[in-house]
Parts: C-alpha cells; structure tokens; sequence
C-alpha cells in the first residue's frame, strides 16, 4: 500500500533532507521547538487521509521513528562510550 508513496518520497528525499538541514542547525530551543511543531504537523496532514492508508501510513512513520530512536542509541552507545561504564552502558 506504501510502494508508491515511498517511491515518490525518495525521489524527493534529498532535496528536503537538505532545506531541513539548512533550515535548522545549529540546534538551539526555538529551533527545536520548531522543528517539534513542523513534525507535529504530520498528525493534521494523516488526519486528513483516507482511513485505511492513515492507519498504515501512520504505523510505518512510528515504525521508523523507532528504528532511528534505537540506532541513534546504538550510536551513542558503540562509538562516544566504547568502553563499558556501568549504570550507563549497562
């Protein structure tokens, strides 16, 4: 049901990812709230689709949310503490 909808996301990507990138650093409150109401925003736009693909389109966003949350900690975890440090790493 998706296919397509990511396939015309990927055709977009990069240019967006780059006004993103352009558009918010350096990070600092305002900018971060920001971005939080501009992604808050998601919620209005599904709101507004077919209920079918909503429910779908709204679950593989959480999905993804998801999956960057554990590689961010991933990240964090392997690469900036590399040596176990308890009540931290483990």
């Amino acid at each position: 049901m998706l296919l397509a909808y990511y396939k015309e996301v990927k055709n977009n990507f990069e240019n967006n990812f780059e006004e993103i990138v352009r558009k918010y650093p350096p990070f600092n409150d305002v900018k971060i709230e920001a971005l939080k109401q501009e992604i808050g925003n998601v919620n209005t736009i599904i709101s507004k689709l077919a209920k079918e693909f909503a429910v779908v389109f709204h679950k593989s966003l959480s999905g993804y949310a998801e999956h960057v949350r554990k590689a961010n900690n991933n990240v964090m975890m392997n690469f900036v503490f590399p040596i176990p440090i308890k009540g931290l790493t483990y």
